[in-house]
C-alpha cells in the first residue's frame, strides 16, 4: 500500500467526498491481504496464500496477476510469464498484465498473438508512451 506525506499551510484537509460502497467478491478480500504481505515483502507468506487462492478460484485472472507481480518482485520473470498468460487467458483488465508481458515476450516477434495484445495493453493504458512506441514498433516490423 503507498501513501503520500503532504505539507497542508493554513488549511485543513476535508474528508467529505462520498463514499459509495460496493460489495467486493469472495475472493477480493483475502487477495488483498495477500499483496499487503507481497507490498511487506513476506513473500513466502504471500506466495502460499496466492497458491489457495488460485486453488479456490481457478478462474480468477487476478490472482495469476498478483503470483506474477509477486515473482517479478523476487526477480523470476522467466517464471512469472506463464502465469501473466493465463491471467490474459482469463481475461485480465490489469494493464500491468498486458503491458509486461508484451515487453517481455513479444520485443521482437510481430506475430498476430503479439500485435493483438500489444493493441489491447495500449487500449488498457493509453497513456503509456511506450507502451504506444512498441506497438508502433511492432505494426512497422510486421507490414
Amino acid at each position: 500500500m503507498s501513501y503520500v506525506r503532504m505539507e497542508v499551510e493554513g488549511a485543513e484537509l476535508m474528508f467529505d467526498t462520498p463514499v459509495n460502497p460496493v460489495e467486493i467478491e469472495a475472493w477480493e478480500a483475502p487477495l488483498i491481504l495477500a499483496n499487503v504481505l507481497a507490498s511487506a515483502r513476506k513473500f513466502d507468506e504471500a506466495d502460499k496464500e496466492y497458491l489457495r487462492l488460485a486453488e479456490l478460484y481457478p478462474t480468477s485472472p487476478d490472482v495469476d496477476d498478483s503470483r506474477a507481480q509477486l515473482l517479478m518482485m523476487r526477480g523470476e520473470r522467466s517464471q512469472a510469464i506463464p502465469l501473466l498468460q493465463s491471467a490474459i487467458d482469463k481475461g485480465s483488465t490489469n494493464p500491468n498484465t498486458y503491458k509486461f508481458f508484451v515487453l517481455g515476450e513479444c520485443r521482437m516477434s510481430p506475430t498476430p498473438q503479439c500485435l493483438e495484445l500489444t493493441r489491447k495493453a495500449v487500449e488498457l493504458s493509453p497513456d503509456d508512451k511506450q507502451l504506444k512506441f512498441f506497438n508502433i514498433s511492432l505494426l512497422n516490423r510486421a507490414e
